[in-house]
């Protein structure tokens, strides 16, 4: 499962233009379901500039041209609807708001079309999380379990014993990510029972036949990170596929 992260947003108006971005998802649909990058269901749930939106019928008509590539090619996409909250600012939205908190979208779109996505020890943007970290984490799991969500993807940190006390809690399909995993590696989570699905990032981004070189173990093209979050094609477009010699 690729988690494909590259904004698609341009200029301050935050009005979707895709441009070409649509050209790869037929090829990238070789690894059947992607996760598109965090996306704001409203003006007000925009945390920082350039990134992708989903509450105006330029967005809609923008994200209908991925969507419909990506299904025509036999593949499935899940969007990651995001409100940036302690990450935003009243600057970044267009109406100059404090941050709003995370929203429930399960029902309205129904959960089986409704995964989460947690990030237990993260420190990005400088987050603690407090000694109650492990226990809060479990009781979410707890609480969610009932609800018949897709599925729960779980960003690993260092806590091995948290996440086997996720597998223990969560009945339906756990995806499990952990930054920097190698191709020799992948299956690790699957193997252990601690996971129903792996997802990759940057291994995807820039190797949009993936799934036909761990296959055939063929050699990978290394992913350029003064490339990321660019909102362009660079980067994104123009990896290419492997060629025989």
């Amino acid at each position: 499962m690729p988690q494909i992260f590259k904004p698609s947003v341009a200029g301050p108006g935050r009005v979707m233009d895709w441009g070409s971005s649509a050209a790869p998802a037929p090829a990238r649909t070789a690894s059947r379901t992607m996760s598109r990058e965090g996306t704001q269901p409203s003006a007000d749930g925009q945390g920082y500039a350039n990134t992708p939106g989903l509450h105006e019928a330029a967005h809609v008509a923008g994200w209908r041209r991925v969507t419909e590539a990506v299904h025509a090619a036999g593949g499935r996409v899940f969007i990651q609807l995001m409100h940036a909250g302690r990450m935003s600012h009243p600057d970044n939205t267009p109406h100059r708001r404090q941050a709003l908190a995370p929203s429930a979208v399960a029902d309205r779109i129904g959960a089986a079309r409704t995964g989460l996505r947690l990030s237990p020890g993260s420190v990005l943007g400088g987050v603690e999380e407090g000694p109650e970290r492990a226990d809060l984490y479990r009781h979410l799991a707890a609480q969610l379990a009932p609800l018949g969500l897709a599925y729960l993807h779980v960003v690993q940190g260092r806590d091995e014993t948290l996440l086997r006390e996720i597998r223990r809690l969560w009945p339906n399909v756990l995806i499990v990510n952990r930054s920097g995993r190698g191709r020799q590696s992948l299956s690790s989570d699957l193997e252990a029972g601690l996971a129903d699905m792996v997802s990759v990032g940057r291994m995807a981004l820039s190797n949009p036949d993936l799934p036909a070189r761990i296959r055939e173990d063929l050699p990978l093209n290394e992913p350029d990170p003064a490339t990321f979050y660019g909102g362009g094609e660079a980067g994104y477009t123009d990896y290419p596929a492997f060629q025989p010699a």
